[in-house]
């Protein structure tokens, strides 16, 4: 692990690119984070832009250097009208003396931190929930620091570490040589510094926090300072006392986790997010997550013939999962997944449930109902599940039907010619639909470089010299071409972009020596560096090597 962190009103110092160089030949291959909705008509309550003035958007504010004001954008009731979005002046920066500070994925101001801050030492730990975790010299905090917060800002949330040697952001040592971890899972809610007791064969130099209670060295695995060992609410699983446990040794071998959102991954071991220590019984080389039902945020992640369900919490096995109850028939049937399809691309059938209709393949205009669910790929053949609801087993499809824009006409379904991009996207046949409506701009194949940073899986995508941004995507404006809609997406891309010199802050901001680059607001804004007249501090979670 390492901090990556620099002032960009001097020369970056964050070495090389942080962009993987990750060829993906054909079309291209896109991966999203998140797809949220954004506000394409903004009122400002207040004159904040005025006709001629030059004003940048990034996170939630508009900066204008003219005026030296910088406005916080947010929701205001205006009588019956109902609730509107506006930008107001925050008359608490003081442009002249202020800092703009990214820390990950939030933006904010260095008056917004709490008073007595070292801003020269500061440096960013992560998040818990809605609340920010940063550190300098003296303290760590937890809070939100945005606009007011700081003022009111609570004296306990801080740790002092002054009389600590700082191993890392998570591991600190005191005078005696006990070694502490940063427990961000208290019985109170707040975060303190726990020391680890029971493990001798801690390596400090390369232990390293992976996710949740998850810490890894050079000898292993471990889980520190947990109350359950197994299902959590499962009271016999219950200790009073805290736990240290060693959950896997290395045996001399180094081994590099896979984190995702909802698990991770050590060796052949998968574990889940969770406030106990929940191993999944699993086949990482067969495994595959998914989400089941979008509308109840219910995700799966299954191998065929394990399955495990995560509503809005964390996977673990419970008595519904004992029971033929979510399709367990199916998914706990030894079969074979090949794919998962973006569960947005919408579908149509007609009385003929053996065949599956592309939404827009060309119909007849009655006997047709659209269709909500996942499309699943095995080695049997398809499989579809209507609106991935509970206790709907996937039926059988034997025929999948799409329309053709070269040879305007339906034609069975080729899925070599098929790349899920994201949720609502997808790439068929030199094409690359939203809404499963072509896009304007992108005909043919191309080769573009998928930028990931330190396992951030960025919302852009970059050719030789192009830049785009798919995120963030709510509206959009359509054309009728050659008599196809086409959707226009030129605001999401520019041209004439150097990719050996652009670097990750966090999955919809990018920078270079002269700009940022920001997916917002349904575009790719590009927002010159010198222009804003602004110190900027860029702060990232460390990582993971």
């Amino acid at each position: 692990m390492f901090w990556i962190y620099y002032w960009l009103k001097f020369e970056p110092t964050m070495g090389k690119s942080l962009m993987k160089n990750t060829f993906i030949s054909g079309l291209f291959i896109l991966m999203l984070s998140a797809e949220c909705s954004c506000q394409n008509n903004r009122i400002p309550p207040q004159s904040t832009v005025t006709e001629g003035d030059t004003t940048f958007n990034i996170g939630n504010y508009l900066i204008n250097p003219s005026k030296k004001l910088i406005s916080v954008g947010r929701e205001f009731g205006e009588g019956e009208v109902g609730t509107m979005f506006g930008y107001f002046p925050d008359e608490s920066i003081n442009f002249d003396k202020t800092s703009l500070i990214i820390l990950g994925k939030d933006v904010l101001w260095k008056e917004y931190l709490p008073p007595g801050v070292d801003f020269n030492s500061l440096k960013y730990i992560g998040k818990k929930d809605n609340q920010i975790i940063y550190k300098d010299n003296n303290y760590i905090y937890w809070d939100i620091p945005f606009s007011n917060t700081a003022k009111n800002s609570s004296p306990d949330k801080k740790i002092p570490i002054s009389g600590f040697v700082c191993i890392n952001n998570y591991i600190y040592e005191d005078k005696f040589g006990a070694l502490y971890f940063l427990n961000t899972y208290t019985n109170n809610g707040k975060l303190e510094l726990t020391k680890i007791v029971n493990l001798t064969n801690l390596d400090k130099s390369t232990l390293k926090h992976l996710q949740g209670q998850y810490y890894a060295d050079k000898n292993g695995l471990y889980a520190l300072g947990v109350h359950y060992f197994g299902a959590q609410g499962d009271y016999k699983n219950f200790s009073q006392q805290l736990k240290f446990i060693q959950l896997e040794y290395a045996n001399g071998k180094r081994i590099k986790p896979i984190i995702t959102r909802n698990y991770l991954v050590y060796n052949k071991s998968v574990y889940a997010q969770n406030y106990s220590v929940e191993k999944l019984k699993i086949d990482t080389d067969k495994m595959v997550e998914f989400p089941w039902s979008y509308a109840q945020n219910i995700y799966f992640i299954t191998d065929g013939s394990n399955l495990y369900e995560n509503r809005n919490s964390s996977y673990y096995e419970k008595d519904w999962n004992k029971n033929n109850d979510y399709a367990n028939d199916f998914f706990k049937s030894g079969v074979n997944i090949l794919k998962i399809f973006p569960h947005k691309v919408a579908f149509a059938q007609n009385s003929d449930l053996n065949t599956l209709y592309f939404k827009n393949a060309v119909r007849g205009k009655t006997g047709f109902s659209d269709k909500n669910g996942i499309l699943i790929k095995t080695d049997e053949g398809y499989y579809y599940a209507n609106g991935g609801r509970p206790h709907v087993k996937p039926q059988k499809i034997d025929n999948i039907i799409i329309y053709n824009y070269a040879l305007k006409k339906n034609e069975p379904f080729d899925d070599s010619q098929f790349l899920g991009i994201t949720a609502k996207m997808y790439a068929y046949k030199g094409l690359v639909f939203f809404d499963d409506i072509p896009l304007k701009e992108i005909n043919g194949p191309h080769h573009f470089k998928l930028l990931i940073s330190n396992g951030i899986k960025t919302n852009f995508l970059i050719n030789d010299d192009m830049l785009i941004a798919i995120g963030n995507i709510g509206g959009y404006q359509s054309e009728m071409i050659n008599g196809s809609q086409k959707i226009v997406f030129e605001k999401m891309m520019k041209r004439g972009i150097d990719a050996s010199k652009l670097k990750v802050i966090n999955e919809n901001l990018l920078v270079d020596d002269n700009n940022f680059y920001s997916c917002n607001r349904g575009e790719l804004s590009v927002i010159p560096i010198k222009k804003l007249g602004l110190d900027i501090k860029v702060l990232v979670e460390e990582q993971i090597n």
